[in-house]
């Protein structure tokens, strides 16, 4: 998953050069057309690997992704309502997803609305040259 991320991150960077080059005067206006793919794909991987995160946490929590919940540390404990009355929370610990998950999750929405603007923009020149 940290792999994907990563060649996201490099796609990502060489769609920002490959933009601003294209969008310099002394370019042509073909240069553009890559960038609707590399966006795409760079929109695919990072869709992959937060659904990938998704169903390993699901899978390893036991159950449907929440936002938090407790569940058992192990599951030979349990629960014991004096140690959780006393402030300590005994067999069960609490589990939630960080703001990294969010970060990706955000990052994949920018990227997916990053994709549709480039092909805009790609179908615009199109029609700008013809």
């Amino acid at each position: 998953m940290t792999i994907i991320m990563i060649v996201a991150l490099i796609i990502e960077l060489v769609v920002l050069i490959w933009s601003l080059m294209s969008y310099s005067p002394a370019c042509r206006t073909g240069l553009f057309y890559p960038v609707p793919i590399l966006t795409l794909v760079a929109a695919i991987l990072l869709v992959v690997s937060v659904s990938i995160f998704g169903f390993n946490y699901s899978y390893y929590m036991g159950g449907n992704p929440q936002f938090s919940f407790n569940y058992p540390v192990n599951p030979q404990q349990v629960y014991n309502p004096a140690a959780a009355n006393a402030g300590v929370l005994g067999a069960f610990s609490q589990v939630n997803l960080g703001y990294s998950y969010w970060l990706a999750v955000a990052a994949a929405v920018v990227m997916v609305v990053a994709t549709l603007l480039s092909c805009v923009t790609a179908a615009a020149i199109n029609k700008h040259n013809a």
